[in-house]
């Protein structure tokens, strides 16, 4: 059936371009019409589609079909409100027609009247000998409204009708997800796996089932299987390997990721992971051979650029690092967990200047959290900016106003400075904030601890406390 369709398929094709190459008239009954526009359709022809669908429209006036055919080339082009008066002239001619429906189905779903395109596919769905496929466009627009729980209802009747539907599979297990429904999950991918047990995706959605109920032994069993049913089953590998990454068992998680070199082309994205499981269990040398291959494979996968730096200083080489540092930056500049690396990195191995840039940067992408602006001031101490470390402590404390930490750092240093006045102001302003953590205060600068009007202030908040 399937060679007969495309040979009848291509005598139509071969006899249209013929006649317009000639320049001739010609005529197509309704089928052969509508076989030659879902061809130049598919085929993404959309130009030839409509040239001939006008063609249709002109011989066959009273078939409705191929004003719905004209909706779906204005929805092609986003010209939703011409789609619509197509599917009124189709309404018109024939009202009942189930692609009628289902077009303006679409159409309200693009639109955002998710509630109105889940009425038409319902009536729709009572009439139509493909239940299968319009249960899956209402599960579809309950996902859209965020009803997970009534989506996740619809797919499980999809299923009912269609258990090859992986599609369906997959947004199921997304929709009990979303609901938290993992026990639902177990249960629902165990029973259809009695009835259809070499279901590789059931088996794999089982096995992400039983990894969220935190019960690792299961999942890998789940795994094992759909990689037992399908030896190229991908998903079931790199899902295997972040469990066995996550037991403390990254050489086989390696392993198992090098088993998807045998059937894939190889990428970047793989190396790069079995080069994070090698570093992970010690083994550098083959972490920096894969994170080499990684760079190699994919050149603009910055991660890998990050990791293969990692690796360098981790085994002593960090001058060979700093170029790699600046092509993960080069890839992704907007990175701030790259900045706060190449801070780290760079104040690690005593490149102090360009730590203070670093800093920097990440400040001007928006980290302002505490934690930066202490580290910021710790490296400025160590460069002797003294100056510059209160400014950016006084930074620090405009962004975080409640953060006794930032206080406390600032007193001290203000005290280091004979900055009595603004130490005291610090200092009180801290106290009350968390009195509790004074004592880091004393712990970093020692010397406050024989300070009489530090012991004085602390002695005083204590007592206005007990009167409160």
């Amino acid at each position: 059936m399937f060679e007969r369709d495309n040979s009848h398929i291509q005598n139509l094709l071969d006899r249209f371009r013929s006649i317009k190459l000639e320049g001739g008239s010609f005529y197509f009954d309704i089928d052969d019409y509508e076989s030659l526009i879902d061809h130049f359709i598919d085929h993404g022809e959309d130009a030839q589609a409509e040239y001939l669908n006008n063609m249709a429209i002109e011989q066959h006036p009273q078939a409705s079909t191929f004003y719905i055919k004209r909706a779906q080339l204005f929805g092609l082009k986003g010209m939703l409100e011409d789609a619509h008066l197509a599917l009124d002239l189709a309404e018109g001619i024939d009202p009942l027609n189930h692609d009628l429906l289902l077009n303006r189905g679409n159409l309200f779903s693009r639109e955002g009247k998710h509630d109105e395109a889940i009425q038409l596919f319902k009536t729709a769905y009572h009439g139509s000998d493909e239940k299968s496929e319009i249960a899956l466009l209402i599960a579809y627009e309950y996902q859209n409204l965020a009803e997970y729980e009534t989506a996740a209802k619809w797919l499980k009747h999809c299923l009912k009708l269609d258990p090859q539907d992986d599609v369906a599979l997959y947004n199921l297990a997304f929709c009990l997800e979303m609901c938290s429904a993992y026990s639902e999950g177990i249960e629902y991918f165990n029973s259809f796996i009695e009835d259809h047990p070499f279901n590789e995706v059931a088996w794999h959605q089982l096995g992400l089932f039983y990894h969220k109920k935190k019960d690792p032994k299961k999942a890998l069993w789940a795994l094992d299987y759909a990689m037992v049913i399908d030896e190229t089953f991908s998903a079931a590998y790199h899902e295997k390997a972040r469990i066995l990454n996550e037991l403390g068992r990254p050489l086989q998680a390696a392993k198992c990721l090098a088993e998807t070199l045998a059937f894939e082309e190889p990428s970047g994205y793989v190396f790069l992971k079995i080069s994070e499981s090698y570093k992970e269990a010690g083994f550098y040398k083959e972490a920096l051979i894969h994170s080499i291959k990684a760079t190699h494979y994919d050149p603009q996968l910055d991660e890998a650029w990050m990791e293969r730096a990692l690796i360098l200083e981790t085994i002593g080489r960090p001058h060979e690092a700093v170029s790699h540092l600046k092509k993960a930056l080069e890839l992704d500049p907007d990175n701030p967990d790259y900045w706060y690396i190449t801070a780290q990195f760079y104040k690690r191995n005593k490149y102090l200047d360009e730590a203070e840039r670093s800093f920097q940067q990440l400040i001007e992408l928006g980290c302002v959290e505490m934690e930066i602006w202490i580290e910021y001031t710790d490296l400025l101490l160590d460069l002797h900016q003294t100056d510059q470390a209160i400014e950016a402590l006084y930074s620090g404390i405009d962004h975080n106003p409640d953060s006794a930490e930032l206080h406390y750092l600032a007193a001290g240093i203000l005290f280091s400075m004979d900055e009595e006045v603004h130490a005291f102001d610090c200092l009180r302003a801290a106290l009350k904030l968390n009195f509790e953590k004074h004592s880091t205060l004393l712990d970093n600068f020692p010397d406050l601890k024989e300070r009489s009007e530090v012991k004085d202030i602390i002695r005083l908040h204590v007592a206005s406390k007990k009167i409160e």
